[in-house]
């Protein structure tokens, strides 16, 4: 059985805007506190994320492949590759993410939902960690976005 996450935000600043700032690097950069940022934003593309100063030896990698892309509405990603300095995640899952945008054209709401985490005591840390890191990240997201 996995678990899931589910978190949702809302922001003033119209589905494009928040669109593109999940898919442009630059802003990646920017609300998800990375060092670099790969996208090539179209189905079956690639979103590819690496936190840590030395461009040869990152501290972690997020490699997936953009599942499901409708501007302004939806992005998946999925087929997840993880490499962290500090050694493999303690557990094996399939992880999926979707960004889901409805709004007015001048307000957003997005949603964000991580699915297949294990329900395993050695994914425990990692689900908490995920639970508070998504708040974190799109509380970071609305303060780039509405500030652009």
């Amino acid at each position: 059985m996995a678990r899931q996450i589910s978190k949702e935000i809302l922001i003033n600043s119209s589905e494009d805007q928040v669109f593109q700032a999940l898919i442009t690097p630059s802003k990646i950069r920017s609300w998800w506190q990375a060092d670099r940022a790969i996208i090539l934003p179209k189905k079956n593309g690639i979103y590819v994320i690496a936190w840590g100063e030395k461009e040869d030896q990152p501290d972690f990698i997020t490699a997936g492949t953009i599942k499901e892309y409708s501007p302004n509405k939806r992005l998946l990603l999925a087929d997840f590759d993880y490499f962290s300095s500090a050694g493999p995640l303690p557990f094996e899952a399939k992880f999926e993410i979707l960004f889901t945008l409805t709004g007015n054209g001048t307000t957003s709401n997005l949603t964000v939902l991580q699915t297949g985490i294990p329900d395993l005591a050695a994914a425990d840390e990692y689900f908490e960690g995920c639970l508070k890191g998504w708040t974190d990240t799109l509380n970071s997201l609305k303060k780039v976005v509405e500030h652009s």
